[in-house]
């Protein structure tokens, strides 16, 4: 990126709106409009790209400064709807990111700014490198471990070299080289040394120690914890006073140099620490600032639930979480810090209104339907409770229904614009990976004789085409007219979800960050009887369209027969290969009942009998 770019190139390059980068860069105090602009500042393109090219694609590109981190404030009433809220970007962001981890029946009763404490400590160290025993060296040693005091010629007649001693005699002289076996000097008698003994055990030989030193970082609440440096060195710190904390133990220092310092430990590239000593006066207390989450479990009726936030890296940080869970002293620190800042607890200060109870009490309804089944993977759980989704919030509902529904997905909305569609197709291939069938259904025009616009463009029918020809669980069909915007999902054998409302998600897109966009709404619903028979109509018409539009196609190439060249005739035996098996696979979807394929797969065989016999 030069000191000169077009907004909307780099945007078009990041696969971003020109509006985030507009945000961005007046959340930075820079004023930009649309267009060309200059921006004198290097550092500020500096903090662009690395935004740009580090981003979580699911979260929205947000300007946040260390100043916004170290004055964050508690928050103690969040608020459930913050899209479009006047918030801080950091409190928007943690919504945002909190959204794809905690359940849908977890409420956040408040944020709270947390210093975590971790160390910095300084070790002399001897440590080795290590290289593999080949397969004879390892046999020879263990041979020897077995029978200590055997001879080379004993060794020889045990492998099957009858006297033959110049192939164990040279590896022999290796071994005792690498001061891993004592050979005496007849050759008689072969036994391990202290070292030998230990390099076997390892499954490495070790060469002679080497003297060093390293840093380690590590975490106060949890010194176990093998990612401190990882999570640490990211984050703005600054001294704080001592603390009682061991870190001389071995057995811990090895651990975290795996991680941490794999250069002078490391199990599978052979370094092996061998001894490291505590540097007087080198250790160094620090905090850094995250942010706390108390949530409260509507389902389990359970209070006080602990997320941290990591603003550095802009997620959930998972290690840490799970300490400030599992750490009885810091989630008591925690808790207590939230509810000093609350003065009096929320469960007794904040009442709820009717309607905020009723739908809570849906919520854990819900989450008990869930819960009564035997199994219910993780990635599935999102979607088998009810809500309300508006426009931005859709979008990111349908990329991640792509990322894990497994069989069936029906997309029923009236219009489909190709511009639109080019959005989608990278979600509906990801779908179709997956192993999962996928349905569009648009509508008939309502108005086709009086040449209103079509309800699907030129550009869509083209890349419906394209995908159902090089897709075997890809279809769409035209439907009898209808309006209604439905979305019905088979996550797996057993699971469903559906969605309703007036989104167009066919032929209208939304940037996810986007503000003042249109006003649409789609509730996702828990599956019902009422789905199963809602849907078994939409599929008898689409049954009913699909097999006519293949119908009628061969109509048309039947008359057109006599008129086909070799090669035409060739892509169309290629093409009704193609359709007979598509049309089997989708009767299996269906009943028998809903809709009989056999007239139409008599015709199909018939075709390609007939493009057979004139090739």
């Amino acid at each position: 990126m030069k000191n000169k770019f077009a907004i909307q190139e780099v945007a078009k390059q990041y696969n971003i709106s020109p509006q985030e980068i507009i945000d961005f860069l007046n959340d930075k105090g820079v004023s930009v409009d649309f267009g060309y602009q200059k921006i004198v500042d290097p550092r500020i393109i500096r903090d662009l790209e690395k935004e740009l090219v580090n981003r979580n694609k699911k979260l929205p590109l947000l300007y946040i400064s260390e100043a916004d981190i170290e004055n964050f404030k508690p928050v103690t009433k969040p608020i459930e709807f913050w899209q479009d809220a006047n918030i801080p970007n950091l409190e928007k962001l943690i919504y945002k990111t909190l959204s794809f981890e905690k359940p849908k029946s977890e409420k956040i009763v408040g944020l709270t700014p947390f210093n975590w404490k971790f160390v910095k400590a300084k070790y002399n160290i001897k440590y080795s490198v290590g290289l593999n025993f080949t397969l004879f060296e390892d046999t020879i040693c263990e041979i020897v471990k077995i029978k200590p005091g055997i001879s080379v010629l004993d060794i020889c007649q045990l492998l099957g070299f009858g006297n033959d001693q110049e192939i164990i005699s040279e590896t022999v002289k290796g071994l005792k080289t690498d001061d891993i076996l004592k050979v005496d000097d007849s050759g008689f008698s072969l036994n391990l040394t202290e070292k030998g003994a230990v390099d076997i055990q390892r499954k490495q030989k070790s060469k002679p120690a080497t003297n060093a030193f390293f840093d380690l970082f590590i975490d106060f609440y949890n010194p176990s914890n093998v990612h401190a440096k990882e999570i640490f060195s990211h984050s703005k710190s600054h001294k704080t006073k001592p603390a009682d904390i061991l870190i001389t133990d071995f057995e811990l220092i090895k651990n975290l140099a795996e991680f941490q310092q794999p250069t002078y430990q490391s199990s599978k590239s052979g370094y092996i620490l061998q001894e490291a000593e505590l540097i007087k006066d080198s250790v160094t207390f620090f905090e850094s600032r995250f942010v706390a989450i108390v949530t409260e479990d509507l389902e389990n009726n359970v209070q006080n639930k602990i997320w941290i936030f990591d603003p550095y890296k802009r997620e959930i940080s998972k290690q840490l979480t799970k300490t400030a869970s599992e750490n009885t002293i810091l989630y008591s620190l925690i808790t207590e810090k939230l509810y000093g800042e609350l003065k009096e607890t929320v469960f007794e200060s904040v009442e709820k209104d009717q309607e905020q109870i009723a739908f809570d009490n849906l919520l854990v309804t819900a989450t008990k339907e869930k819960s009564s089944k035997k199994s219910i993977p993780l990635q599935f759980q999102h979607f088998l409770s009810p809500d309300s989704l508006d426009t931005v919030q859709f979008e990111d509902e349908m990329e991640r229904l792509f990322d894990v529904v497994q069989k069936q997905l029906w997309l029923i909305f009236p219009f489909a614009m190709g511009y639109i569609i080019e959005k989608r197709i990278r979600l509906i291939e990801k779908a179709i990976k997956n192993d999962c069938s996928v349905f569009v259904c648009f509508s008939q025009n309502e108005n086709k004789e009086f040449g209103a616009k079509a309800v699907i463009d030129k550009k869509a029918l083209e890349i419906f085409n394209k995908l159902a020809n090089n897709n075997e669980r890809f279809y769409y069909a035209e439907l009898p007219k209808f309006h209604e915007k439905r979305v019905f999902a088979f996550l797996d054998d057993n699971l469903k979800c559906e969605y309703s409302g007036s989104h167009n998600y066919l032929s209208f897109f939304v940037q996810k960050t986007a503000k003042g966009v249109r006003r649409e709404n789609m509730q996702r619903l828990i599956w019902s009887e009422n789905s199963a028979k809602e849907l078994a109509v939409r599929r008898n018409e689409f049954a009913f369209s699909y097999c006519e539009r293949i119908s009628d196609e061969l109509d048309a190439d039947i008359q057109l027969l006599t008129a086909f060249s070799k090669t035409d005739l060739k892509g169309r035996s290629e093409y009704y290969k193609k359709q007979l098996k598509k049309i089997k696979e989708f009767s299996t979807i269906l009943t028998d009942q809903e809709m009989s394929f056999a007239n139409v797969i008599s015709l199909l065989e018939k075709m390609d009998q007939f493009i057979q016999k004139n090739k």
